[in-house]
């Protein structure tokens, strides 16, 4: 959605001159758009994914693991309370910095055709 979505803005933005002389027709740009992102960015938009993905899977796995040691452990809860607190912490900004960097570079490869890597 986001790849598409960038694309029919862009398109809009920087052709509209195109749009009031006639020369570029102003049906289905949405259609246009996706099928720009599916033939052309589909790899990158699979890779921004992945990468998204990856960072939901290490945080699950973080969580199930906080939760086993805060169940199976008695010793100083309160320490163990802040270093969880820490980490979940820790883990939020780096969740929301992965999903704002592939927001960023879905639009980038929208409006400027580069791979996700670029």
């Amino acid at each position: 959605g986001q790849c598409t979505t960038a694309g029919v803005i862009v398109r809009w933005y920087f052709g509209a001159s195109d749009l009031i002389s006639g020369r570029q027709s102003g049906v289905k740009p949405v259609l246009a758009s996706l099928g720009r992102t599916l033939r052309y960015s589909s790899g990158s938009v699979a890779l921004g994914s992945l990468l998204v993905m990856a960072g939901r899977l290490f945080r699950f796995f973080l969580e199930h693991c906080l939760h086993q040691a805060q169940t199976n452990s008695g010793s100083k809860p309160e320490l163990r309370g802040v270093a969880q607190c820490c980490l979940r912490c820790c883990l939020d900004v780096a969740t929301k910095y992965l999903q704002f960097m592939s927001h960023n570079a879905y639009t980038l490869v929208a409006s400027h055709d580069v791979s996700f890597c670029e």
